[in-house]
């Protein structure tokens, strides 16, 4: 295994805790605000990822990474309605629609920063506390394929290949841990190799909702020094 494998896995964590990991075909529980483990009625909030700093004790956010960064809108139910992938000048990436039948998520339309269709992910409901999920090209090609695993409303594993001319090009498990108050706190990320990485995560600030609105992303091999500094702000229905 090569170094350069090695860190192309390790930002993974980064771009899919949040938003791949809770978005594709997560089983209905009682609304998506807390499959995203969010609080109150939030009608869009916006993460960003900074280079971590500090000074007299304290993190600061410096230099935005322009990867990780997303928006995530949501209707008055509690549904998500879009992901918007921004990079670090706010500009549109990429951005994914749901569309639903009797309030669950039964495909995904994902696009680019022009608005060309890329992948569809077609979901399956398995049981309560399983969904397997299927994404194909925009020629319906299928290359990629994964299951999720829920215990007790919370996601507690996520598989996921990619596939190229009918190969596995690339596979990962994430198994995930929460705190007392439900939010993910440690993630266990193995890969096609055995190769295994453990990152933990520290949420530093909360809003007057207890959302959270500051966190540091540690790699545990090298825990000293966060990886990132993750920011987010929230905007709300007026109840």
């Amino acid at each position: 295994m090569n170094i350069m494998k090695i860190r192309k896995h390790s930002v993974i964590p980064v771009l899919i805790i949040v938003f791949t990991l809770f978005s594709s075909c997560s089983q209905k529980t009682e609304t998506d605000w807390s499959v995203y483990e969010l609080k109150g009625k939030v009608k869009k909030y916006v993460e960003r990822n900074y280079e971590p700093e500090t000074k007299f004790g304290e993190w600061y956010a410096g230099e935005q990474y322009e990867y990780g960064n997303h928006s995530v809108a949501f209707d008055s139910n509690g549904n998500y309605t879009k992901i918007d992938f921004i990079n670090e000048k706010n500009e549109l990436r990429k951005r994914t629609i749901p569309k639903r039948e009797n309030g669950k998520v039964i495909e995904e339309f994902k696009y680019d920063e022009d608005g060309q269709l890329e992948k569809v992910a077609k979901c399956k409901y398995l049981s309560d506390s399983k969904v397997e999920y299927i994404l194909y090209d925009e020629d319906g090609k299928e290359v990629g394929s994964g299951k999720t695993f829920l215990e007790n409303g919370r996601i507690s594993r996520r598989d996921y290949k990619e596939f190229s001319d009918g190969k596995t090009i690339f596979e990962i498990r994430m198994k995930f841990k929460h705190n007392e108050d439900g939010l993910v706190s440690a993630l266990e990320q193995t890969d096609e190799d055995g190769n295994v990485e453990n990152y933990r995560y520290e949420y530093l600030e909360f809003d007057d909702q207890n959302n959270w609105t500051k966190r540091l992303n540690y790699n545990v091999d090298d825990s000293k020094m966060p990886e990132r500094l993750v920011i987010r702000n929230y905007d709300y229905y007026e109840n």
